[in-house]
């Protein structure tokens, strides 16, 4: 468990205004983080990070079909984004479009991190 302090300087590191969602996320209570995630992409659609936790929160949902274009927008948005880059191969798989999550995942290892 974090100390106050610690959590403080954690919450801190979050993207801006989508940390509740992430906190959401944590305590599995998925479809509010959906609800935080979408109001957050409705005043700022091109919030990279904002898709990529509806695209967790939807793959947590079993909705593997909105989480690849979630992940998708997400990706298109921040190509350097790591978790992003390997989220969206694995919903792929989820889908079992092997020979597109295979291309992801080589675009992700070409990616210039």
């Amino acid at each position: 468990m974090f100390e106050a302090g610690a959590l403080a300087l954690l919450l801190t590191l979050v993207p801006q205004n989508d940390g509740d969602g992430h906190i959401a996320l944590q305590d599995e209570r998925y479809r509010e983080a959906l609800e935080i995630f979408d109001a957050l992409l409705a005043s700022q659609p091109e919030n990279a990070s904002g898709h990529h936790g509806r695209g967790l929160a939807l793959s947590a949902l079993a909705d593997d079909r909105g989480a690849v274009l979630a992940f998708e927008k997400a990706v298109a948005l921040a190509p350097t984004a790591v978790a992003a880059r390997y989220d969206y191969p694995r919903s792929l798989e989820a889908l079992d479009e092997l020979a597109h999550a295979l291309d992801a995942y080589r675009a992700g290892a070409r990616a210039q991190f």
